[in-house]
């Protein structure tokens, strides 16, 4: 039996290794980052406004500064692509990234990048929310109360999430 579920984790092991998912990312080491938010040269004011909530509130968490540019400025790699621009379009495919609903959304890493895309009007801004609290514990208990927990070394796992809200 335990030779069967040993087999069974290292199939599962190579399976992944071989599938292009992307390992966990390192966004914080020792209260620096080497990542940029990078949004797109036309992207709505939810968009921007999105790519901003993200910095300001990864800069209290981590103490890091994480620039936020528009596309034609963005480096080669460890980007965190907010939106739908022609980088998220390369990235994730052009049919994937029109398909999505107005609030529907899509968190994942590929290869040193972090993607956060959405449908219009809203979905981008759901993603940014979404990976503040659900992945990395921010919460807001009220307008004028927020808990942002303290991360000076901030690493995240692989991850492919795709949400779509059952009701608007």
């Amino acid at each position: 039996m335990i030779f069967c579920i040993l087999g069974m984790a290292l199939g599962l092991s190579i399976q992944m290794a071989g599938s292009g998912q992307s390992a966990g990312l390192e966004l914080v080491k020792n209260g620096k980052t080497a990542y940029t938010i990078v949004h797109g040269t036309e992207c709505t004011p939810s968009e921007l406004y999105a790519a901003q909530e993200l910095a300001g509130y990864l800069q209290q968490m981590t103490g890091a500064a994480f620039p936020v540019v528009a596309e034609a400025q963005a480096p080669g790699k460890r980007r965190i692509v907010v939106g739908p621009c022609d980088l998220s379009r390369k990235l994730l495919g052009k049919e994937t990234v029109e398909a999505l609903g107005g609030e529907e959304f899509i968190i994942r890493t590929q290869g040193q990048d972090l993607l956060l895309v959405g449908g219009k009007p809203r979905g981008t801004l759901y993603a940014a929310y979404h990976f503040l609290d659900n992945l990395l514990g921010v919460r807001w208990w009220a307008r004028d109360a927020t808990f942002v927990p303290r991360k000076p070394e901030l690493k995240i796992e692989a991850l492919d999430i795709v949400q779509r809200p059952a009701f608007e």
